[in-house]
């Protein structure tokens, strides 16, 4: 994304249509000659008026807001489910919740189906809404946010394993999820699978996925505290068949299904590394990694992807997708909440959408990069101030999004990033004075650490300055870090996969080569010549996750342009790659007897090109193997064809 101006949309206009009054003439033939005169005099007219009335008062008691979750007078807990709907003569244009006679949301629809955080005590709810003659509904209900009864305390001592169940029948890989608790600090948890150590750490839980073979198998999960004492939590699992031909080799990433590679270098959507991100900054890196996300697809201003942005299940997919990359957090690229003819009160409808989603997820975060796009109608409407409408946007985000335990915030308070340039004239001072909710300002490009105001800076990517010789414009980078290490001030740096606007109607041909996945890889690894464990970065966005339109999208997966060749001889597997080796994690080996259903074996390191499967003592018969060539994260995941393996009996 970079700094661009989108057209005003233009308001369509329908001709009403009328349907002409019925026939009346041979009805006044049914009446007498001394009656006719009398209905000469207006009687009849006059009848037909209050009849007309008494229709459209009827047709008007069917109009106004209905508040179903939660009744008035009810005592709840936050986040508050509320569920409204609005009907009219005219079509429903807008609803909004006010509570306390504070605006929390706004929907271009006529029903309303949200969570609203809200602090504990009595609160007035009001879901007002407009039909497109401007005509006003409301509905006002009191209700008292109470607080959720408390969790059961924690045992005292010993180790909880809350997945995977014992006697459970699961796929692989496990999820395993595990706390250990004793009077004294716990120092070490370890698993067992058939007393083989497969996991360990140093801390008092565990969060982790573990493969194992079809079968039963006997799982322990072990932990010890200062003092020694060992505690621990045997159970029993059986492993089925652990996945699909198709699964292993279909889209698992939230792009659309239907979405096909593009000549900017965005990826079809496929198999994608799952690979944590983590693994490609340096050693003990603790920053936090945060997605940089689109919000506007759908809107016909911006190119189709094969998804609505507005559709709550696609941000879930979204979300769970970054989460099982590994990531942090999401930043969206935000317009404020300006009605003025543009999309921006769709864009703001997504983050309300994506702040329900995330807070569903603890310890993932969101927050807004407050996009100067959204000030070109402003300036171009003499009697609007552009100082004021970025104070008015920013009491909105504070009222809606701040107070959100999800909000990304550093020493408490609120991030919120600016993605301006010195295109308008703001008053800085005034909007640091006019805004609620102590904010943290974040300002673009290394210049941000000495923006007026300034409490820090991010990176982005910066196309003009990649050149043969620099190809992913890693310079800029460098220069970024060389300011944010020197400085005092708060930083996220960026990672990209590259970047290309060819196909963006605001386009200016600037491009930086994807190179096969090496832009991503080197940007990751740029933060290591700067930081280390001991001067830690603290936050990295990655420059996109789903701008589609500037070819710096990860969401699709970035594409390594490996291939993988199989081949068997006698029970000995051998496989080679074409393409580049670092771009691949590691090696996955699998066979099936049915060309369908997949089990998975084993895991071979990226130096490996060989392995005996006699050790897995496979009963007699034929069988088709597959190597996958694991891509580093979020890079493309490669299956080799299935190569015939015979097993002869003993």
């Amino acid at each position: 994304m970079t700094i661009r101006v989108e057209p005003e949309s233009v308001r369509e206009h329908a001709q009403i249509s009328c349907k002409p009054l019925f026939h009346s003439h041979p009805f006044s033939k049914l009446f007498s000659a001394p009656i006719y005169p009398v209905l000469q005099k207006g009687v009849l007219r006059k009848f037909i008026r209050l009849l007309t009335v008494t229709v459209s008062l009827a047709a008007v008691s069917f109009a106004g807001v209905t508040v179903s979750s939660p009744h008035n007078g009810a005592t709840v807990v936050s986040p508050v489910h509320v569920v409204a709907t609005a009907t009219s003569t005219n079509p429903i244009t807008s609803m909004r919740i006010y509570v306390d006679n504070v605006s929390v949301y706004v929907i271009s629809a006529n029903r309303i189906d949200t969570l609203v955080s809200m602090t504990t005590g009595k609160h007035t709810v009001v879901v007002q809404a407009w039909d497109s003659k401007g005509t006003v509904f409301k509905t006002s209900i009191t209700i008292t946010v109470g607080t959720a009864p408390p969790p059961p305390p924690p045992p005292t001592t010993g180790v909880t394993v809350s997945s995977p169940r014992n006697g459970g029948t699961l796929a692989s890989p496990i999820h395993v999820v595990a706390s250990a608790f004793s009077a004294n600090p716990i120092t070490a948890m370890r698993i067992y699978l058939d007393s083989v150590s497969v996991y360990a750490n140093t801390t008092n839980k565990i969060d982790t996925l573990v493969k194992a073979t079809t079968g039963v198998h006997n799982m322990t999960v072990q932990a010890w505290d200062s003092q020694g004492t060992v505690f621990k939590a045997p159970l029993s699992i059986t492993i089925n068949p652990t996945t699909t031909l198709s699964a292993e080799t279909g889209n698992n990433t939230s792009a659309a299904d239907s979405f096909a590679a593009q000549s900017n270098g965005n990826a079809a959507a496929g198999n994608v590394s799952k690979v944590a991100t983590r693994t490609l900054l340096y050693p003990g890196s603790t920053a936090k990694i945060y997605a940089h996300f689109m919000p506007w697809f759908g809107s016909l201003k911006h190119m189709s992807v094969g998804y609505l942005s507005n559709d709550s299940q696609q941000i879930k997919r979204q979300v769970n997708d970054m989460l099982s990359r590994g990531l942090n957090g999401v930043n969206i690229d935000w317009y404020g909440v300006g009605s003025d003819g543009t999309d921006f009160l769709t864009i703001d409808h997504v983050t309300q959408l994506m702040m329900q989603e995330v807070e569903l997820h603890p310890g993932f975060t969101f927050a807004i990069t407050y996009d100067q796009g959204s000030l070109v109608p402003c300036s171009q409407n003499a009697a609007c101030n552009i100082t004021q409408r970025v104070i008015d946007d920013l009491n909105h985000a504070n009222v809606s999004y701040w107070g959100s335990p999800a909000y990304q915030k550093s020493g408490g308070r609120p991030v919120v990033y600016f993605f301006f340039d010195s295109t308008y004239a703001i008053d800085w001072d005034r909007v640091r004075a006019g805004v609620a909710g102590n904010p943290l300002f974040f300002f673009l490009h290394a210049s941000g650490f000495t923006h007026a105001q300034s409490d820090g800076a991010f990176a982005w990517i910066k196309p003009p300055l990649a050149t043969s010789s620099d190809p992913a414009a890693l310079m800029y980078l460098s220069d970024y870090y060389d300011t944010a290490t020197a400085s005092s001030k708060l930083s996220t740096g960026s990672a990209y996969p590259g970047f290309d606007d060819s196909l963006a109607p605001w386009g200016l041909h600037r491009k930086v080569d994807q190179q096969c996945g090496q832009t991503w890889l080197q940007t990751l690894d740029e933060a290591k010549n700067h930081y280390s464990t001991s001067s830690q970065m603290s936050g990295i966005q990655l420059v996109t996750w789903n701008d589609y339109e500037e070819g710096s999208e990860i969401e699709s997966g970035i594409d390594n342009c490996v291939s993988v060749n199989a081949s068997a001889g006698g029970t000995v597997l051998s496989w080679s790659i074409s393409g580049q080796a670092n771009t691949v994690d590691h090696f996955s080996i699998y066979i099936s007897q049915d060309g369908k259903t997949l089990l998975w074996l084993k895991d071979a390191p990226v130096s490996a090109s060989s392995m005996d499967l006699a050790q897995f003592n496979l009963n007699a018969g034929t069988y088709t193997v597959y190597v996958k060539a694991i891509g580093k994260p979020s890079l493309t995941n490669k299956m080799s064809s299935g190569v015939q393996l015979i097993v002869p009996a003993p």
